[in-house]
This record gives structure tokens, sequence and C-alpha cells, in this order.
């Protein structure tokens, strides 16, 4: 979808997130109540306006690789908008014509060889921003597998379940470091970042998962962490929650 551009003044200028009454920020703004079947009427604010500005900075892996596999993203917090900046062999980006506004930076990249979760952050743009300097961290393969509880086969398609190792990189949550899925047998292999993880897991209803178990440690539930020294070894076990009788 497009987004809404002022008609007056020049396209330097962007519509901002504005709350009732006319205010700037979220803090300051005045709930509003409305009963069931209510109708309230002179409920009117206007939009303001503020100069867009630019965010540039530079990719940079130690390891010395290409980063034209790489797009920088700009998650607005107010507005379900996001922007794209592709980025150059040097890791340079540009986004021109950012609105003032509060943002969460995100970077993907097809590359397999680094990872970027700690780059994640909260950004603030309420001017020109030029010196972002972010900087790719390593990865580490695991290896695994998903069982049902007893040992038995999985009753269901492993290629539905999806799994992620996720971490919390800025205020707002958490972003996902790596991710993988299933093979026919339950076994996977997935990169992922390093650093405080958790685990996450999609199952079919009534499926939970009942222990993990990370290189023969139960980390069921818990944060762990993951270096880049070899490879790392997760034993999933899932559970079939019975229905109860009423």
């Amino acid at each position: 979808s497009r987004s809404l551009v002022p008609t007056r003044g020049t396209g330097a200028l962007a519509y901002t997130a504005t709350f009732l009454p006319d205010a700037p920020d979220e803090t300051l703004a005045q709930p509003v109540l409305v009963g069931g079947g209510a109708e309230l009427a002179g409920i009117d604010f206007a939009l303001a306006t503020a100069r867009k500005r630019t965010v540039s900075g530079r990719l940079v892996d130690p390891a010395g690789g290409s980063l034209a596999t790489a797009t920088v993203t700009l998650m607005s917090i107010a507005a379900a908008e996001n922007l794209k900046a592709s980025v150059a062999a040097d890791g340079r980006f540009r986004f021109t014509d950012v609105p003032a506004a509060d943002y969460m930076l995100t970077i993907f990249d097809t590359s397999n060889v680094r990872s970027w979760s700690n780059a994640f952050r909260d950004l603030s743009v309420l001017d020109d921003v030029t010196d972002l300097q972010l900087v790719s961290g390593p990865s580490v393969w695991i290896d695994g597998r998903v069982v049902r509880e007893g040992g038995q086969p999985l009753p269901f398609d492993p290629a539905e379940i999806q799994m992620s190792t996720d971490q919390q990189t800025s205020q707002l949550g958490f972003h996902s470091a790596g991710f993988g899925k299933l093979a026919a047998d339950g076994t996977f292999s997935m990169r992922s970042g390093t650093g405080r993880m958790s685990l996450r897991v999609s199952l079919p209803p009534r499926w939970f998962v009942k222990s993990v178990r990370l290189d023969g440690v139960d980390v069921t539930d818990t944060e762990f962490e993951l270096s880049s020294e070899g490879r790392r070894r997760l034993e999933i076990t899932e559970r079939f929650a019975q229905p109860h009788r009423i």
C-alpha cells in the first residue's frame, strides 16, 4: 500500500503519527471510551507533518566478505510501514525521505556464513542519522531431531513443524536469529546466530514441547547460550495433550 502524502508543501514533508488530541506521542494521548452500541461525534484532530530525514550507514563483515546479499529494513513502530534499502558490496546503505518516527532496524542476508541478530536495534529518527555501523557476528550450526514421547514416530508430517532460535535484541521483543524446518525423519540442521537464545517451535494443535536438551543439558523453557565453537546438538521431545472429559 502507498503512504498518504501531504498535498501542500514540498515533497520533503511527510505525515507523522498523531494521537488524540493532536498529541505527537502515545504517552500524551487521550483515551476514548466507547460502550457497546454507542456513537461518538466530534473526535477530530489534525494530522501533523514533519520534514523527511536521511538514514545511512555501513554494514561490516569482519571476515571481509561482500555485503551485496543483504537488505536493511526500517520497520515503523507507530505505522504499518516498512522501508527497505539495498546494500552495496562494501556494506554502504542509504535511506532517503524517511518520516520522523521510531523504527526497528533489521537486516536480512541471504548469505549463511554470518549473523546480524546482534545488529538489530530500535532507532529513533528525529534528525538525519548518518553514522550507523552494524557489525555482523559469528554463527553456529545446530543439528538435532524431534521425537514423540515414548519414541514413537510423529503422527503428522514433520514438515509442518517450524523452529527458530530467538534473541532479545531490542526493547521491543525478540527477533529470529536462526530458522529451520524438519526433514521427513524428524531431523534438522539449522544455522543460528550466537549469544543468549530461546527456542520457539510451532506445533499442530494439542501438541506441546515436553523437553529440550542442548548437548545433553536440559534447557526446557529456559534461555541458553550459543557459541560459535563446534556444532551443537538439540534433542526435542513432543507430547500430545489428551482432551479431558467434563
